[in-house]
């Protein structure tokens, strides 16, 4: 009887290590997107909105002065596709990186190993799961 209640209590143990490591995946993700949310609003919505001024100024311009008002608009072009370059970036950076799904995929595996099998398993991850990766790496 001693033994299951033991075992119980290593099954519970493993579990509330779960719940844990799901709680502080929650509290990052959290993090991140209020992040995300600022970097928005700070940059890229600040962009757009300057883009929209400049176009409304082209506008009053095209009869008066049309080569200024084409100078306007290409300018609104250039400001427009670095927009589209950051927004690109903050879509690459929100990718899971291959390791870190592979460390969750490993996680998962022993911890279902421990509880179907009762066994005690030493699971160790001797490097960390990077934060971000270069476009090459992602490429490959």
């Amino acid at each position: 009887m001693a033994f299951f209640i033991v075992r119980s209590l290593d099954i519970f143990e493993i579990e509330t290590d779960r719940l844990i490591a799901d709680m502080e995946q929650e509290r990052i993700l959290a993090v991140d997107r209020e992040r995300i949310g600022r970097e928005l609003h700070d940059g890229v919505i600040q962009n757009i909105y300057s883009a929209g001024l400049v176009l409304e100024d082209a506008d009053h311009l095209i009869v008066e002065d049309p080569g200024l008002a084409r100078q306007r608009v290409h300018s609104v072009m250039g400001t427009l596709n670095q927009t589209i370059d950051e927004i690109r970036g903050y879509i690459l950076d929100l990718r899971t990186p291959p390791l870190c799904e592979l460390q969750a995929g490993l996680r998962s595996l022993v911890r279902d190993l421990r509880l179907d099998t009762m066994l005690e398993v030493d699971y160790q991850i001797t490097e960390q799961c990077p934060r971000q990766l270069t476009p090459q790496q992602i490429a490959t």
